[in-house]
């Protein structure tokens, strides 16, 4: 019988720790949810509820109703930080908000409320983020030595870069548009890993047996899934996760997200001890700027962009 969820995985033991039993097996559920489907909901107690749950309170009822600020935001802290990463355009029901970039902290702060810059505001993103991050590595640490790559893990780490959205679906759709079809087509991320907190449900992820699952929302739930860098350096080892959004209702849908990817430079190639003649390489080494900006000039939603962006490359 087929599943009608994702794995769950379980991160709030106290005893999970590198090398214990405990570590171990959850190590070993992490690497098969991301070899078979490249996602699974993790549950996980160290995030600050009472400023996440501030923090959607105030995407609700205070920083997207803020009409002109938001479209005075959008793209500052991708312009701060590197010229030649292309903003993706964005349809009239959905609005994002990139943070955790050099400095976006505080020109988002600043920009929405220029009269003090809210340090508050920050403090909570600071916060978060922080909480957020600590899964991140718990995960990715998993993800090499559970491949064998064990002392790369900190070089790895030292090229990630970290970038928190946030993003609002819109319960209203111009005029024309068909309500029930995804708000979000179906495509897979272009950097290492996401972590998603959904303030309602909507996200879907297309699984092996081709059937299109919507995972829990709960206080502790959040949604890792792999992505197409990560796909690239594990040799096609470890799966991107395909997912789309889709809403039902009359309510606007928020959610907080944690992209990693690659800082501008470092090359995305496959360490050696994940080749062999019976696993021989698939992907040719790049910058992920270069796939950004591949993907920027080519549809995406096949599923198919890290493939097409291999066979362009010399």
């Amino acid at each position: 019988m087929a599943s009608n969820t994702i794995p769950t995985i379980d991160f709030c033991n106290p005893n999970l720790k590198p090398g214990s039993e405990e570590w171990e097996s959850t190590k070993a559920q992490v690497i098969q949810a991301l070899e078979e489907n490249g996602c699974f909901e993790a549950i996980y107690d160290k995030t600050p509820k009472e400023t996440e749950k501030e923090l959607f309170s105030k995407l609700k009822e205070e920083i997207y109703p803020m009409e002109e600020k938001v479209k005075e935001y959008v793209g500052k802290p991708f312009d701060k930080y590197v010229k030649e990463i292309p903003r993706a355009r964005y349809n009239d029901f959905r609005r994002t908000m990139d943070l955790l970039l050099p400095g976006s902290i505080e020109i988002f702060a600043n920009t929405f409320w220029p009269e003090d810059g809210n340090p508050h505001f920050c403090k909570m993103v600071n916060s978060y983020s922080s909480s957020i991050k600590e899964l991140d590595a718990m995960v990715k640490r998993m993800i090499f030595e559970g491949l064998g790559l064990k002392d790369r893990y900190d070089e790895f780490m030292d090229e990630n870069i970290f970038i928190m959205r946030f993003l609002n679906y819109k319960k209203e759709i111009p005029e024309g548009n068909d309500a029930s079809a995804p708000r979000l087509m179906g495509h897979t991320d272009s950097g290492f890993l996401t972590i998603v907190k959904q303030g309602l449900p909507g996200l879907q992820v297309l699984v092996k047996n081709g059937e299109w699952i919507e995972p829990n929302v709960s206080p502790n739930s959040y949604i890792v899934s792999a992505a197409d860098s990560m796909l690239a350096y594990t040799n096609g080892r470890l799966k991107s996760a395909f997912h789309r959004v889709k809403i039902a209702g009359d309510t606007d849908r928020f959610s907080i997200i944690l992209f990693t990817s690659s800082k501008p430079g470092y090359i995305i190639d496959t360490p050696k001890e994940l080749v062999d003649e019976e696993h021989p390489k698939l992907y040719k080494p790049y910058d992920v700027t270069d796939y950004y900006k591949f993907i920027s000039k080519s549809a995406y939603e096949t599923g198919n962009a890290l493939k097409a962006f291999n066979e362009s490359l010399n």
